[in-house]
């Protein structure tokens, strides 16, 4: 099932299927469309993740294209990785073309070590499982070293360094946030992409109408409360009160939707959150920026 779905699932499509020999397309033309595909789901992730930087130091609080990365590796066969490091590579590249804080020769550098170190986890996580990944406690250990230490280094590491070698007086400063929304982005959205990819056409053609209800219903919810406690004004003498408002939402979602329910709300609070804190508004808005 997993190695069946492959990157194909990130961009909807069922490469194998619908283009396969039989559709009369060639393996390279085949390889060449998933190539695009990655790259393209990359550059826009990317692209709008520029939209939650933020001043002093323009970076954002996580970063969902390298959980993207990660988990198109953990869902395709070894045998086809080459043909995401080279949508990686191009998506780089143009995604931070004329970027003022990272240019496109650093980020492109960058990417290199991301996709290794990226590559390595995804491996190993491969051959603890059987085709269901964070299935087991072992698993989940290595993601999380992979995801929250080893690919966050890998990522940020050749940037700062260059910025240490040309002197700049904010090098440390910029490392830990680079670090942080590397390790936050891929820990928290990397579960969601894997097991949506996985599962997630399964789910709909098994899954009845109380449990699709359920999920809007959830996701109407999370939306509503998380608009009511970012959205308000940073004059609202009970905002530090309703930061905890979303927690039985979170809840819900782990308890009923597990693993793929718990990242999918956690996501949607922490871009909520982020917007609107750049925004000027939410209980985030009166603190310092490292808070």
């Amino acid at each position: 099932m997993l190695f069946r779905s492959g990157i194909n699932h990130v961009v909807g499509w069922e490469l194998n299927q619908e283009i396969g020999p039989k559709s009369g397309i060639s393996p390279l033309l085949r390889n060449l469309l998933v190539m695009i595909s990655f790259a393209i789901a990359f550059f826009i992730l990317q692209r709008l993740t520029f939209l939650l930087r933020f001043p002093p130091y323009e970076r954002t609080t996580l970063w969902v294209p390298g959980a993207l990365t990660f988990s198109a590796l953990l869902v395709s066969p070894m045998a086809g990785w080459w043909r995401l490091y080279g949508g990686l590579c191009v998506a780089a590249y143009a995604a931070y073309h004329n970027d003022r804080e990272i240019s496109g020769p650093v980020a492109l550098l960058s990417a290199q070590f991301h996709f290794v170190a990226s590559a390595m986890g995804a491996w190993v996580i491969q051959r603890l499982t059987n085709g269901a990944p964070f299935a087991t406690v072992v698993s989940m250990l290595v993601f999380v070293l992979a995801a929250g230490l080893l690919v966050p280094l890998a990522t940020s590491t050749p940037a700062d360094l260059l910025r240490w070698v040309r002197g700049d007086v904010d090098t440390w400063p910029i490392a830990v946030r680079s670090f942080l929304c590397v390790s936050l982005g891929m820990l928290i959205a990397t579960p969601a992409l894997t097991t949506t990819m996985v599962h997630g056409r399964d789910w709909l053609r098994s899954s009845g109408f109380r449990q699709r209800l359920e999920v809007v219903a959830l996701a109407v919810c999370i939306l509503a409360v998380g608009l009511w406690v970012f959205a308000a004004s940073a004059d609202s003498p009970v905002l530090s009160a309703m930061v905890y408002a979303p927690i039985p939402f979170l809840l819900w979602a782990a308890l009923r939707f597990e693993v793929a329910g718990a990242s999918w709300a956690l996501l949607a609070i922490a871009y909520l959150s982020t917007w609107n804190a750049i925004n000027g508004r939410g209980p985030f808005v009166g603190g310092s920026t490292d808070d």
